[in-house]
């Protein structure tokens, strides 16, 4: 339970599910912090070695992706997962790794976190490609890979050995179109950033609304600039507020960022074409596994974070959590479906997108 919904290991400290747990059963003795984590690493040593198996049965070339995270009091982390077709041509991904990496971090200090993950999976000589993201970093950590795998076993003699993210190439390329009408999104961006500003702003933005009247209940929301996504949702909704904004100019004269209507037609044309790239194109891409993260975690105005529970703890113990979530829920989605209770593991490499999704709506 832990480990599969992400629960504090101090849960068996909380009153409530003491409580809870002593209606279900009066006779259960609640274990201790170190009763939990014991078992836990239990878990993760037992399901690490099934997955090791596996790997070393499967006779295809396994593609690793790699990132880096860090937890909120600023340790880094590297993420290390795995994708290969198994013998029924199934895509299968498995996280290998999730582990600690002193500062700094330096190319070689990251190229030999990696091999190190790689031999101690056993899978150094099985690897097709390496996805990182497009940092020069990591275009440097490469270069040394390459001195580090053996060159008997590298793929087409390491030419296809650095995968770039696409993601992060998707993003640079809408950026790119943006900039051509930036004035226009600046200028919606300052009206939007008016009329949030304050709760009284947004209840005198929402009065107006209903007086056009606009049959919408969406937010105003404020995007990322380094984003194109949030950049996409925040035109999308300030469009269907277009005929409030004048009649709001008229009503409140310390608003001086009103859009014209050259900027409306800049923001309309703009919108129908990334629509493409947040609807059909980017998640169409992006299933493909040549991205160091998942599509929303891609656009999301946040980095990528362990959270307070996990923040704390030795990061053997981070490593066995992370890993052992992806690998349980791996089984029981093989096992179970949605109708039969069971819900899907949010990705791994995801672990705050939830939290991004609320924020942004």
């Amino acid at each position: 339970m832990v480990i599969l919904h992400d629960y504090p290991l101090s849960v068996v400290d909380h009153i409530g599910f003491r409580r809870y747990s002593t209606c279900l059963q009066p006779c259960f003795n609640m274990i201790s912090r170190n009763t939990l984590k014991g078992d836990i690493l239990k878990i993760y040593k037992d399901e690490r070695t099934k997955y090791y198996n596996l790997l070393g049965m499967i006779k295809c070339r396994i593609a690793i992706t790699t990132d880096m995270w860090t937890s909120s009091n600023n340790k880094g982390i590297m993420a290390v997962t795995g994708h290969f077709i198994d013998d029924n041509w199934t895509l299968q991904n498995c996280i290998l790794r999730f582990l600690y990496v002193p500062a700094p971090h330096t190319a070689e200090v990251l190229a030999d976190t990696l091999v190190e993950s790689l031999m101690d999976w056993n899978i150094d000589h099985k690897v097709s490609t390496i996805t990182v993201d497009n940092c020069t970093t990591n275009d440097a950590m490469i270069n040394h890979l390459l001195q580090k795998l053996p060159t008997k076993d590298r793929l087409l003699d390491g030419k296809v050995l650095h995968m770039r993210c696409c993601a992060h190439i998707l993003n640079l390329i809408v950026k790119d179109r943006l900039d051509i009408i930036g004035s226009s999104i600046e200028r919606i961006r300052d009206s939007v950033i008016y009329w949030i500003a304050s709760p009284s702003r947004v209840e005198k933005f929402e009065e107006t609304a209903r007086q056009v009247p606009v049959n919408c209940t969406k937010k105003l929301c404020l995007d990322c600039k380094t984003r194109w996504n949030s950049t996409y949702l925040m035109l999308e909704t300030a469009i269907i507020y277009k005929d409030v904004f004048p009649r709001l100019n008229v009503r409140e004269k310390n608003y001086k960022s009103l859009p014209t209507e050259e900027n409306w037609v800049n923001a309309i044309e703009i919108c129908g074409k990334l629509k493409l790239f947040h609807q059909k194109m980017a998640r169409d891409i992006l299933a493909i596994h040549v991205s160091t993260v998942a599509s929303e975690s891609a656009f999301s105005s946040s980095g990528k974070l362990i959270n307070p529970h996990r923040n704390r703890l030795h990061h053997t113990t981070v490593e066995a959590l992370m890993c052992s979530r992806r690998w349980l829920w791996n089984e029981a989605n093989d096992t179970c479906s949605t109708s039969d209770g069971i819900q899907t593991c949010p990705s791994i490499l995801d672990e705050e997108d939830d939290q991004d999704d609320r924020d942004s709506k």
